[in-house]
């Protein structure tokens, strides 16, 4: 990887560690003019797994003005408090709203209601309404008036 001047690299380092413990590593960055950066991660792993509650997220069918909401809970058996630093989610309908930001060890922790709300389509070929200009009563459909229509039906 060669970096022009005035850029800035960021690195992410992934440790897998066998055994719960405080350790070290060196990451070394050699340059073209032979020069050696060397830079001293120091961490400690922990062992543990976590599960999630329920497994998947499931809503009924819905329709623009009911919003839905489901608890996640999260069950952790590492033996100290694990940091939440985010829940997100892709999907604009689906609003994720933390409840805390810290997972007791050993323990089953809600940690964020998770909203549905049908209105919220980024996409104007996904909405639940027709838009303004689909709509003239006294005109045959046209096919790509009902092409939207069926692409609408198959998302809903």
């Amino acid at each position: 990887l060669t970096m022009p001047p005035g850029h800035r690299l960021t690195l992410s380092v992934e440790v897998m560690a066998a055994e719960a413990g405080a350790s070290s590593a060196v990451v070394t960055i050699s340059t073209r003019r032979k020069e050696q950066i060397a830079l001293t991660v120091r961490y400690e792993s922990v062992l543990g797994n976590l599960a999630f509650l329920p497994s998947k997220v499931r809503f009924e069918a819905s329709f623009p003005g009911r919003v839905q909401s489901r608890i996640v809970a999260a069950r952790s058996t590492f033996e100290r408090p694990l940091k939440i630093e985010s829940v997100r989610s892709t999907d604009s309908r689906i609003i994720p709203e933390l409840l805390t930001r810290s997972l007791k060890p050993l323990a089953r922790t809600e940690i964020a209601y998770i909203h549905y709300d049908p209105s919220k389509t980024s996409s104007p070929d996904a909405s639940y309404m027709p838009r303004p200009d689909e709509v003239e009563w006294d005109v045959p459909l046209t096919e790509d008036v009902v092409e939207r229509w069926s692409r609408r039906q198959r998302v809903w």
